[in-house]
């Protein structure tokens, strides 16, 4: 595991206002294991991985590639899979609402000419 995921893990649980036993809880895990796990006595395994994943509501590949279990996604490809996580968990008529503001959005853009037009 490098720091990197430790900080990170600590980031997302003050984010949430979690203590270590609501991490614990909220994944099912023993809170011994996430105190080994924060203070870089243990390694995740992939049990562990999908177990925080799912309690902090992102993709495993995504808690994978922050822990060091998978190469880092192109800067480009971890903005896209945040999109689409994020995309996914909205009603329907919220999504239609978002790719309205979107397209609307880059019209914009493109009239200032801080993007070209569509091809």
């Amino acid at each position: 595991m490098n720091e990197t995921f430790n900080k990170w893990l600590i980031e997302e649980m003050k984010a949430r206002g979690w203590s270590q036993a609501d991490l614990a809880r909220n994944s099912g895990t023993a809170r011994a294991t996430i105190s080994n796990l924060l203070n870089e006595v243990r390694n995740p395994g992939t049990e562990l991985i999908s177990a925080l994943a799912e309690a902090l509501d992102y993709p495993v590949e995504f808690v994978m590639r922050k822990a060091g279990i998978l190469s880092p996604a192109p800067r480009e490809t971890e903005k896209r899979e945040e999109l689409n996580h994020l995309f996914d968990k909205l009603p329907e008529d919220e999504k239609d609402d978002l790719l309205d503001y979107l397209h609307i959005k880059l019209e914009m853009l493109e009239r200032t000419g801080k993007v070209r037009g569509r091809a």
